[in-house]
C-alpha cells in the first residue's frame, strides 16, 4: 500500500513534466506526446 501511494504522485509528476515538454516543444503537436505514452 505504501508503495502505491508512493508511486502515483510520481507517475502524476512524470505525465505532468512530458505533457509541459511536449507543449513547450510543439505546442499544437500534443498528439505526439499521447503517441509517446
Amino acid at each position: 500500500m505504501d508503495k502505491l501511494g508512493l508511486y502515483d504522485p510520481v507517475v502524476v509528476f512524470v505525465v505532468v513534466v512530458v505533457v509541459a515538454a511536449a507543449a513547450a516543444a510543439g505546442g499544437g503537436g500534443g498528439g505526439d506526446g499521447g503517441e509517446s505514452i
